[in-house]
């Protein structure tokens, strides 16, 4: 067992792991309704924050997402792996 913890504070956020609209539905204000739906979720949830993830060559999606108010924070490099002795994902 480790003597040492990890400990990570911050205020509670949504995170919308992704948002596609079909290419024949776009520009009809779907995307938006979608994005206003999290939104609210999050508010009732007492959440703040709505970060919504996106690839980074779906420039596209990013004007979308900067006409609606949102900024780009940061390109990320992300590092996704299972926990060491960890079976989630065993047998996969």
């Amino acid at each position: 067992m480790s003597r040492y913890a990890v400990r990570v504070e911050a205020n509670p956020f949504v995170v919308v792991g992704g948002l596609v609209v079909d290419k024949s539905s776009r520009r009809r204000g779907i995307g938006q309704m979608l994005m206003e739906y999290a939104e609210t979720w999050a508010k009732e949830q007492r959440c703040s924050i709505v970060r919504l993830w996106s690839s980074a060559g779906r420039t596209g999606a990013h004007q979308f997402y900067e006409r609606q108010g949102g900024l780009p924070e940061h390109q990320n490099a992300v590092l996704i792996r299972e926990a060491a002795g960890s079976e989630w994902g065993a047998g996969t």
